[in-house]
């Protein structure tokens, strides 16, 4: 479906539209460096990648600050708000989601031990994963979903809500960064 939105429009127009999306959930975003592969390519993977600054995205209370780095679902509701289901659920396509979020971090600060949520898996229907490491200064959180089932009656409405819960709750984790020492003071910077 973005593939065909995207291969009718021209290399700006497809650059702006990222920075649209991005800005609907992030409305302080600013986009650089866009780069989309396999635009025209059917039987491969649509990416795209960019570089992102997002001035003070992180919540900062005394020495910590809490991020949530799934920014592309941040905000995003529940998929399922219902609690009963009068009709069969039915998905237009399979899909996959893989995000990588890198973050530099801020001087003087390290990562908490973080409370990344178990991977769930539903035979080969569907799994949902997020992974967080540290290399050096850069935090690297990866989210990755993929559904490969299309109905599901409406007595397997409770387990499909259930399980879309849960994913939203994993999108929706917090980390914790820690001032470990305070940033160093550049040259002809005064106390």
């Amino acid at each position: 479906m973005l593939k065909e939105e995207y291969d009718e429009k021209s290399p700006t127009e497809r650059e702006e539209s990222v920075k649209e999306l991005v800005q609907q959930s992030v409305k302080t975003a600013e986009i650089s460096q866009v780069v989309m592969e396999n635009i025209g390519a059917p039987d491969q993977p649509f990416i795209y990648k960019f570089h992102i600054r997002i001035p003070d995205y992180a919540q900062k209370t005394g020495k910590r600050l809490f991020l949530q780095p799934a920014f592309f679902q941040k905000g995003d509701p529940p998929r399922f708000t219902a609690s009963e289901r009068t009709h069969p659920i039915y998905f237009h396509y399979s899909w996959k989601e893989e995000d990588q979020v890198t973050v530099e971090l801020p001087e003087g600060y390290t990562l908490e031990l973080p409370q990344i949520p178990a991977p769930l898996t539903v035979g080969d229907i569907t799994e949902y994963e997020v992974k967080a490491t540290i290399e050096g200064n850069k935090l690297t959180f990866q989210r990755n979903l993929f559904f490969d089932k299309l109905m599901f009656a409406k007595e397997q409405y409770p387990s499909v809500k259930a399980y879309f819960d849960a994913c939203h709750e994993g999108d929706n984790t917090t980390l914790t960064l820690k001032q470990t020492a305070p940033p160093e003071k550049s040259a002809g910077q005064s106390e």
